[in-house]
């Protein structure tokens, strides 16, 4: 007998099985639709966040690597957190801090030398905030107590090659210098060489952090260092003329190897520059000027004004 077929009962599957099918891609649609505007909100909420951000004024200060360690970084936190600022704060060396501000990479330069009449010619001004010595150190077991700036003079010039010249070991002298990179350097051979040229070949170091880092595996060593930068257990300073480095030889001018710290413009201070450097004249990052360095508070409240 043949089968005979309920057309109605197929039809009714298949309408039902239409009506799953529907209800199911209904379902898939709806929850696409969840994820993409999900995705869509957390990418409007990230547009958001880069916009505020670039919304933030932002400061760059570029300095020298011993100058930077005026700028305690929680401090610095402290000023950007207050202000709502980005400000962000780089130890580059002198030379490339002050290239920095002129090519407009950096809005303020923290430099350990004074700018040249061309530097100046192109607009860029410096104004004293405080001196530095430039420290001139041997290792801890080395039992010389005084050079002299014609000595030091010999000494890059290989015209003294030992420290039995200099009243201790038959052993030659080893020189370290930060980078050319270093105010502190510039300055230091522009004073002890005057115009002559130097001989020696120095083991050269990435800064002064790094040349004291150096004369610790070195006793045979002489180097230079910020004033700050003499505290280290392996570290000892010598006096130069008979004068040792101290803030009261920086004050009275007769510590012979004094260096200027400046701070460097390129025309006139906008107001994110002159707002920071009033911050930094002032209060807790003003006191911890002073407690490290030679502050002529007449001389750097001046820049205020101008």
């Amino acid at each position: 007998m043949p089968l005979k077929l309920n057309r109605n009962a197929n039809r009714n599957v298949l309408y039902g099985s239409h009506r799953l099918w529907s209800s199911a891609l209904v379902a898939v649609w709806a929850v696409a639709g969840l994820l993409l505007f999900s995705l869509s909100d957390a990418q409007a909420q990230n547009w958001l966040k880069k916009k505020k951000k670039a919304e933030k004024p932002r400061l760059i200060v570029a300095g020298s690597v011993s100058a930077k360690s005026i700028f305690d970084p929680a401090v610095v936190r402290h000023f950007a957190k207050m202000r709502k600022w980005d400000v962000r704060i780089y130890g580059s060396g002198s030379e490339a801090a002050i290239e920095a501000v002129y090519t407009g990479a950096a809005d303020l330069a923290i430099s350990t030398r004074p700018l040249t009449d061309e530097e100046r010619a192109k607009g860029l001004r410096d104004s004293l905030i405080a001196y530095d010595a430039i420290a001139v150190v041997v290792h801890k077991s080395n039992p010389v107590q005084n050079l002299t700036i014609k000595q030091l003079n010999k000494i890059l010039r290989r015209k003294i090659k030992t420290w039995k010249k200099l009243g201790w070991v038959d052993q030659p002298i080893s020189v370290i210098l930060p980078d050319t990179s270093s105010g502190l350097r510039t300055v230091f051979l522009q004073t002890v060489l005057r115009d002559k040229k130097m001989k020696v070949q120095p083991k050269e170091a990435l800064s002064t952090y790094g040349a004291v880092a150096m004369l610790r595996q070195d006793s045979l060593a002489i180097t230079i260092c910020s004033l700050s930068q003499t505290k280290y257990a392996h570290v000892k300073p010598v006096a130069v003329e008979g004068v040792r480095p101290d803030k009261d030889t920086l004050a009275d001018g007769s510590y012979a190897l004094r260096v200027p710290i400046f701070l460097v413009t390129r025309g006139q201070p906008g107001r994110l520059v002159q707002t920071f450097v009033e911050w930094m004249l002032t209060g807790k990052v003003y006191r911890m000027l002073a407690k490290t360095f030679y502050v002529p508070t007449e001389t750097s409240r001046s820049i205020l004004a101008e």
